[in-house]
C-alpha cells in the first residue's frame, strides 16, 4: 500500500492487516486509524500563517527543570508541591509538623517515618493563628533550634495573607534567601478571609503551589476537616470547605485518633497519585515532654468499643442521684468524642426526659439514676 511519510513501516503492515468489520456499519480500527494517519488529514484554522512564535515547549523541556518526582520525606512530602495535612481540632497537626518535618530539617535526625535525612536547612513558618508562643514553647522543651525556624516578615508577628500579592512575592524570596527545602503555612483558614466552601480559593492555592514548583521547596498547608461520627473512617473528602483544596494538594496527610482508650493518634496517607501509598505510622506525646514518639498506628475502634468508652468516660463524671451541668459538645470533643456518641451512651445510662434531663439557671444538667 502507498505510504504517507508520516506512518512507519511497522504502522503499515499492522494497517493492512486489519479487514473491514463483517455488517459494515461501524469502522474498524484499521480504518479509523487510515483516516487518522492520512495525509490529507488537515488542522488548522483557515487563514492561520506560520510564526516562529507559536512553537511551544514539550514535557521533555519541562523534565529539565523538574527532573521527574523528588521527595523531600520519601513517600510522604513531594519536593515543588503542595502537601495537606489535615485533621479535627486538637488532634495535634502543629506539633506532628513541628517534631516530625522542622526538627529533622533543624538538627539532621531522621524523619518521623524513619527515613533517613541528610538535610540541615532552615524552615519558613508562616503563622496565621497567633500561635507562636506555643511553638516557642515546644521548640524550648523539645531542644528545636529556634534559629532554624525562620518567620517570612522582619516583624514576626506579621501574619501571611495569601490574598496580598506582595506577601506572596515576600514568601517566596524569603525561602530563595534562605534556601528552605521547607514553608508551613499553619493554617490556611488564616491565611485569607475568602468563604472556605467558595471553589475561589483554588486561586490561592495555585499560587501557593507555583511558588513551591519555582523554588523546588516543600509547602505544608496545616488545614482543619470536617467532623465525622464515631467510627467512620476519614476520606479523600475529610478536608473542610471547597473540593479545591483537595484538588490542589498532591498529598494529603490525615492525623486521626481511631482508638478512644488510647492516647496515639494515627498519621495516613489519603489522597495522592504520585505512587505506593506508604503504611500508616502512629505517634504520641513523650511523657517527659521532650517532643513525639513515633509508634505503630493504631486501629480503628469498632462502634460498640467506642460506645462503650463513651459511657466510661461519662460515668466518671457522674454520680447517681445528683444533678451535673451537662456535658458540652467542646468537652466531648476534647475527650475524643462527638455529640452523636456522647448522647447514645447517655440515653444508654437512662439520662433522658424531664425526670433526668433539665434546664437549670444558667445551662443544661443531667442526672445519673439511682439503680435498684
Amino acid at each position: 500500500m502507498p505510504m504517507s511519510p508520516s506512518i512507519t513501516q511497522k504502522q503499515a503492515k499492522a494497517i493492512s492487516q486489519l479487514t473491514p468489520s463483517p455488517n459494515g456499519k461501524h469502522s474498524t480500527l484499521g480504518e479509523r486509524l487510515k483516516a487518522r494517519l492520512s495525509p490529507s488529514l488537515e488542522v488548522g484554522s483557515p487563514g492561520y500563517i506560520p510564526d516562529e512564535n507559536h512553537k511551544s515547549s514539550s514535557l521533555a523541556d519541562a523534565h529539565k527543570f523538574i527532573q521527574g518526582i523528588q521527595w523531600l520525606v520519601p513517600g510522604w512530602v513531594p519536593r515543588g508541591m503542595l502537601t495537606g495535612v489535615v485533621a479535627q481540632s486538637k488532634m495535634g497537626k502543629s506539633a506532628f509538623v513541628l517534631d516530625g518535618l522542622v526538627r529533622p530539617l533543624a538538627t539532621g535526625s531522621n524523619w518521623f517515618s524513619g527515613a533517613f535525612n541528610s538535610i540541615v536547612a532552615p524552615v519558613i513558618w508562616c503563622d496565621t493563628e497567633g500561635s507562636l508562643a506555643i511553638n516557642d514553647q515546644r521548640a524550648q522543651d523539645w531542644e528545636i533550634p529556634r534559629n532554624m525556624i525562620k518567620m517570612p516578615f522582619d516583624d514576626p508577628l506579621q501574619k501571611l495573607c495569601l490574598e496580598d500579592h506582595s506577601h506572596l512575592i515576600r514568601l517566596e524570596n524569603v525561602i530563595n534567601y534562605n534556601r528552605s527545602p521547607l514553608a508551613i503555612l499553619d493554617s490556611f483558614r488564616g491565611s485569607h478571609d475568602r468563604e472556605e466552601n467558595n471553589s475561589r480559593i483554588s486561586t490561592l492555592l495555585r499560587k501557593l503551589s507555583d511558588i513551591s514548583e519555582r523554588t523546588r521547596a516543600s509547602i505544608v498547608i496545616i488545614h482543619h476537616s470536617k467532623t465525622l461520627p464515631e467510627g467512620e473512617e476519614a476520606t479523600v473528602q475529610f478536608a473542610r470547605g471547597s473540593t479545591a483544596f483537595i484538588a490542589m494538594v498532591r498529598c494529603q496527610i490525615v492525623l486521626d485518633r481511631p482508638n478512644k482508650k488510647s492516647s496515639t493518634r494515627r498519621i495516613r496517607m489519603l489522597g495522592e497519585n504520585l505512587g505506593t501509598k506508604p503504611n500508616p505510622i502512629g505517634f504520641k506525646y513523650r511523657s517527659d515532654n521532650t517532643g513525639l514518639e513515633f509508634t505503630q498506628a493504631p486501629e480503628q475502634s469498632k462502634p460498640e468499643t467506642i460506645k462503650r468508652t463513651a459511657t466510661e468516660w461519662l460515668l466518671s463524671r457522674l454520680k447517681q442521684g445528683e444533678w451535673i451541668k451537662a456535658v458540652t459538645d467542646q468537652e466531648a470533643t476534647d475527650a475524643g468524642f462527638n455529640h452523636r456518641s456522647i448522647q447514645s451512651a447517655r440515653e444508654g445510662l437512662g439520662i433522658k426526659g424531664s425526670d433526668f434531663v433539665r434546664k437549670g439557671p444558667k445551662h443544661w444538667e443531667w442526672m445519673l439514676p439511682i439503680k435498684d
